[in-house]
């Protein structure tokens, strides 16, 4: 499970870097308010693609291990083409209602709201497949295809968004968004075939965790997928979407590779469940929350110790009012981040629906925060009431799971950890302000890691066990890098 996890943290490295720089690309050539716009579409898009999917790409992505262990490779294609009839004809409706929306824009005289709409459209249908390959790739984890198709994602989308905000400005921008999802929304284009055929029936169970689990994403549509933005673009405007988007951004760069470590969660505690193996289970849910805690805390940390400097030395100096609300979003960003292991867990035992209270806790606390904090705070009042309900949700979430293993979190070895990120950040903050200027920042990150490991090793923040998992995987990486690897995990052992 180990190789996979670096495999799926690859693609996550991948497609991180891809959002990241083609962001700061958009930034630098269209300025604050264009690229407030792009965010915006690019947001809304994926968004919708939330809002009608269903729930099939987390059920398809949950089932295909469980039934596979129990029924069969065969039971699994039937599942999936099943599942694919109906999520393709979802999409190609959401599409044909998109696509008459855009005519009856230009019919009106309103063509370059419509084209941008048009750009939209495309970007929704490729996001769409691409999701529908990657659910299907991992629960067949097949993480190593994932990798490469990402890599090759990259490569095509950071060239394409640059020409394209050359060129065309945000239309152009949008379009090369849309480019970047296509080597995995190749793989749901092949079964398109599959609509014309007569539906197959899909067992009550699947249908059952399917509709709670598009539930449960519905709500949590308004926690988790910045649904801020719709607040403050109505009303503070574009540029306090594009300094909101920076920070969210920031605190992406920071936890988004470390927890692609836990993609391959999901299928492996499935696959324990159909077994009944909860020993297992208990053992890979602590040892991988450790593991998570690990790499998140000093990630956000780090980052926060070199946000100012960093923030307008990308973006440029009309961004620098992002950096308080980027420092307080990678605050945010620890909570959900070490939540996603038990959220894993639970969704793989069938309890989704725990996730439809939560999400609707949560989404009701974020609406009231974008009626009355956003309009008198603006973007540091979005992201701090981001980061109390992301908290309050993460507690719960970790409640419920400890209740439904019947074991409690590792509390000492997590202490262990944040005190460690603590001491990390502040030997980069030292440095980064005595060296002054963005330069500063990569002999900080040097210091934070120099620190932050050497503060493991005396306060024992991994046991044994943990470092030992990482150990093999090592094989799998270039062999200087695999080398190194191997020696600092060893030094971690006290």
């Amino acid at each position: 499970m180990v190789r996979h996890s670096l495999f799926n943290a690859l693609a996550g490295v991948a497609s991180l870097g891809a959002a990241f720089l083609s962001g700061v690309i958009v930034a630098r050539l269209l300025g604050l308010e264009a690229a407030g716009i792009v965010n915006f579409t690019v947001w809304a898009a994926m968004a919708g693609f939330v809002v009608v999917n269903r729930g099939i790409p987390t059920t398809l992505w949950r089932f295909i291990p469980a039934m596979r262990a129990s029924e069969g490779f065969e039971a699994t294609l039937i599942l999936r083409n099943s599942l694919f009839q109906i999520f393709g004809k979802t999409i190609g409706t959401v599409l044909v209602v998109l696509i008459g929306f855009s005519g009856w824009q230009i019919w009106s005289g309103e063509s370059e709201s419509a084209t941008l709409w048009v750009a939209g459209t495309l970007l929704f249908a490729t996001y769409a497949g691409a999701m529908f390959t990657l659910a299907e790739m991992r629960g067949l984890q097949r993480f190593r295809d994932i990798a490469l198709l990402s890599l090759l994602a990259v490569v095509l989308q950071i060239p394409m968004v640059a020409l394209g905000a050359y060129l065309m400005g945000t239309l152009g921008a949008v379009l090369g968004y849309s480019l970047g999802q296509l080597p995995l929304a190749v793989g749901s284009m092949r079964l398109l075939p599959l609509l014309s055929k007569p539906t197959v029936e899909i067992q009550s169970d699947v249908r059952s965790y399917a509709r709670d689990t598009w539930l449960a994403h519905l709500i949590e549509l308004l926690v988790q997928s910045r649904i801020e933005i719709l607040f403050l673009g109505y009303f503070l405007g574009p540029a306090a979407v594009a300094i909101f988007t920076v920070g969210m951004a920031i605190a992406n760069l920071a936890v988004q590779l470390p927890i692609q470590f836990s993609g391959p969660l999901l299928p492996f505690f499935a696959a324990r469940f159909a077994e009944g193996d909860s020993c297992r289970i208990r053992a890979t849910y602590t040892s991988a929350l450790r593991i998570l805690a690990f790499l998140v805390v000093p990630a956000c940390f780090g980052a926060a110790a070199i946000t100012p400097e960093l923030v307008p030395w990308l973006y440029g100096s009309d961004f620098v009012p992002a950096v308080v609300p980027a420092i307080i979003l990678l605050a945010a960003a620890i909570a959900p981040a070490l939540a996603d292991v038990p959220s894993q867990m639970i969704y793989a035992a069938g309890h989704s629906r725990f996730f439809i209270y939560t999400g609707l806790a949560g989404g009701i606390a974020t609406i009231a925060s974008g009626l009355f904090v956003i309009p008198f705070f603006g973007v540091a009042g979005a992201a701090s009431a981001r980061l109390l309900i992301h908290v309050l949700i993460a507690a719960a979430t970790f409640v419920y799971a400890g209740r439904l293993l019947g074991q409690s979190l590792p509390f000492r070895h997590l202490a262990a950890i944040f005190l460690s990120a603590a001491l990390c950040g502040f030997a980069a903050i030292v440095t980064v302000e005595s060296i002054g200027a963005a330069y500063g920042a990569v002999p900080a990150v040097l210091v934070g890691v120099v620190t932050y490991l050497g503060a493991i090793r005396a306060f024992g923040g991994l046991p044994k066990q943990d470092l030992e998992r990482f150990l093999p995987a090592t094989g799998s990486l270039p062999r200087p890098l695999g080398g190194v690897s191997r020696r600092v995990l060893n030094s971690l052992a006290r």
